[in-house]
């Protein structure tokens, strides 16, 4: 990106610095706000990139961002690794809000698509599905979804085994259909 197209991301007269940092926060909330689905989070990812351009284009310093760990690993257990998603889930959304620099912000969104990722092919369900009534975009509440895996464990310790052979109602079922979904979206629509 040349100086000329950089400009038409700032305003002349202005502080460059505050410019970008506002530019800036509207991408964090837009990550914070709305579920990761990977179309659209690349399209935004695309549009930050081209921000970090034009911020450096135009004499602005962003330091280079470090790969994160994208390696997440979850238990068979239903419970304990939803304890675990929405740990390192919170932790993400912590750091995106602490971030100045777009470029780590990058790498963070990847990160957190890659634990979704993951945590979503705990998940997966084989075979036709009836998606009825399931909006990939709409995240359920944790303290319901933690209810229902309370409520289908039965005593025990509830597996993604049992969550794959049908063997859950209710709330559960439907998230690991939402999930599937989610899954196949992401197949169709290119990983990040």
């Amino acid at each position: 990106m040349d100086k000329a197209e950089a400009k038409l991301y700032f305003q002349a007269n202005e502080d460059l610095r505050e410019q970008y940092e506002e530019q800036l926060f509207g991408f964090k909330q837009y990550f914070l706000q709305k579920s990761p689905l990977t179309k659209l989070y690349h399209s935004k990812l695309q549009k930050l990139k081209l921000l970090n351009e034009a911020y450096e284009a135009v004499g602005g310093k962003l330091n280079a961002a470090m790969p994160l760990d994208s390696e997440f690993q979850f238990s068979d257990e239903v419970e304990e690794a939803f304890h675990l998603y929405h740990k390192n889930r919170n932790t993400i959304l912590r750091e995106l809000i602490a971030l100045e620099n777009g470029k780590e912000l990058e790498q963070l969104i990847l990160s957190y698509l890659s634990l979704y990722r993951v945590y979503a092919t705990m998940w997966r369900l084989s075979g036709d599905l009836n998606p009825e009534g399931i909006l990939i975009s709409k995240e359920p509440d944790p303290m319901i979804l933690l209810q229902a895996i309370k409520e289908n464990s039965s005593g025990k310790r509830l597996t993604f085994d049992e969550v794959r052979s049908g063997k859950i109602s209710g709330e559960l079922i439907n998230e690991a259909k939402r999930l599937t979904l989610w899954l196949k979206s992401d197949q169709e629509n290119g990983r990040l």
